[in-house]
């Protein structure tokens, strides 16, 4: 597994991006699109609220859509996607509110190994032929007066979907640190960990952003 060490997200992703571009290998999905998949990839971003805004600019999207994307992941706004992380993580199977859940496990017991989140739901995503999250488990830890946020995917889109997700995990991370700090806790917002299983690039759908980033 590659890791990558860096102080900001924007620092991070564009090590992330150059790391598949040049560590790869062809793989067709079973969508049958080509992509260039590289081998599993940590990132550890030590101060990721720092110029946080800088992430934006070095995105192939644009600012209206990370703010989008950030509104329907806290708000829930309205998706044309099969999913969306607000359902999945704010209200999971129509039953539970696993960020509620998560803050108040950091409250009653600061140092928990339990303040997790899930996205997967294994009586759908396992057997229906539709779109599945990426993003699979979160989890944070208190340590030492900041709050630790880590992330696993089981399949990344590098080029495309990294910067927003990074984005909105932030924003998620941010927060939660906020809710916390409402129910008396001091605490300042920690490092974030982005683990990838599959990182990849769509070197051929995406061919004009890839030259973009030349």
């Amino acid at each position: 597994m590659e890791v990558i060490k860096k102080s900001t997200l924007a620092k991070a992703y564009l090590d992330a991006y150059n790391y598949v571009m040049w560590k790869h290998r062809v793989v067709e999905t079973e969508d049958g699109e080509l992509t260039y998949e590289a081998r599993p990839l940590t990132v550890v971003v030590s101060y990721p609220n720092d110029d946080k805004e800088h992430l934006r600019l070095v995105s192939p999207y644009q600012d209206n859509f990370m703010k989008m994307y950030e509104d329907q992941l806290i708000n829930g706004t309205v998706s044309e996607f099969d999913y969306t992380y607000n359902e999945r993580l704010f209200n999971y199977q129509e039953t539970v509110n696993q960020i509620e859940a998560m803050v108040n496990k950091i409250a009653n017991a600061v140092y928990t190994r339990r303040a997790v989140a899930m996205t997967w739901y294994p009586y759908n995503d396992n057997f229906e032929n539709i779109a599945v999250p990426c993003l699979q488990y979160i989890q944070c830890k208190f340590m030492k007066g900041r709050l630790d946020m880590f992330t696993l995917w089981r399949s990344r889109d590098v080029l495309m979907g990294m910067p927003a997700n990074m984005y909105v995990m932030n924003t998620l991370h941010n927060y939660i640190v906020g809710q916390l700090r409402n129910k008396g806790i001091n605490v300042q917002i920690g490092s974030y960990t982005d683990i990838s299983i599959v990182p990849h690039i769509y070197f051929k759908r995406d061919a004009n952003y890839v030259k973009a980033m030349e």
